[in-house]
């Protein structure tokens, strides 16, 4: 590998975020025979355990299902290249996205080579979409978004993608369903109110759509007032049986009607919001 290459490659990643989520290592040449295309593979290594949702939910900004309505277009060449994408956004996880976004996803095609991420893992639902993401298809997308350009930028990861559906025919609230009740979804869903938030994001005010800054808590209640308890008038025409009778009555009432108190202590939350992309 020539030390020239690595600089070039880590420069353009740096220059998209301040925390970058992967280097360039090397470039494997491989023949894919059954698309009869070269593909070269970019090795990567990241800067967090990406393995554990809670620190993929912490160093992604915005998480969701989404349909790819179609490729718009590539940016850079060969090692360097990223692919656009319009998605339709179906269902979110973190965040609130809603409409047509464009997600960037590192790789693509150049004069005939296939630019891929090569991980030790597969990315779920793909073995036979291929790497890149599918016109027609629906993923479930860990991104990081760059207000700058406005487009959101997929983490290379494998488990930060998921294939939800490749039926092209499939209506939006058929897709919705499929994503409230996909085992991943609902994986990322549970993780996400104990997400690890990146110590860099953290230094960086770069926390967008951190769960303490999208679920408040909220202040305990102000204590009620202690009321006072009525007395209980007797009747000295009742015999001993019925005063003893209407004391215990009496103190059943008062016992129902003196009220109790709680106080329960809790913490404001700081909402933290910037951006970067992986």
């Amino acid at each position: 590998m020539k030390h020239s290459n690595a600089v070039s490659f880590l420069a353009v990643i740096l220059a998209i975020a301040m925390t970058a989520c992967y280097v360039y290592n090397h470039v494997e040449n491989s023949q894919n025979k059954k698309q009869s295309v070269i593909v070269k593979s970019v090795d990567a290594i990241y800067s967090a355990n990406f393995a554990d949702d809670r620190v993929l939910m912490g160093a992604a900004q915005n998480v969701f299902v989404g349909k790819v309505i179609g490729q718009t277009g590539t940016e850079g060449s060969g090692a360097n290249l990223e692919t656009d994408f319009a998605v339709q956004v179906l269902f979110n996880i973190k965040g609130n996205l809603q409409g047509v976004v464009s997600v960037h996803q590192v790789g693509g095609y150049d004069n005939g080579v296939l630019y891929e991420v090569s991980n030790d893992q597969p990315i779920q639902g793909t073995q036979n979409a291929g790497y890149l993401l599918l016109p027609g298809s629906t993923y479930l997308l860990a991104t990081r978004h760059s207000p700058d350009i406005d487009w959101y930028m997929l983490n290379t990861f494998p488990a930060a993608r998921k294939l939800i559906s490749d039926d092209n025919n499939l209506g939006s609230v058929k897709l919705q369903n499929l994503a409230a009740n996909d085992p991943r979804v609902q994986q990322l869903e549970a993780a996400y109110p104990n997400e690890i938030l990146l110590n860099a994001d953290v230094a960086h005010n770069m926390t967008l759509n951190s769960y303490v800054s999208t679920h408040p808590v909220l202040p305990p209640p102000p204590p009620v007032a202690p009321t006072s308890t009525p007395s209980v008038a007797t009747s000295s025409s009742f015999t001993e049986t019925s005063s003893s009778a209407d004391f215990s009555s009496a103190s059943s009432t008062a016992s129902s009607t003196t009220p109790s108190t709680t106080a329960d202590s809790s913490s404001s939350a700081v909402a933290a919001t910037s951006s970067s992309s992986y």
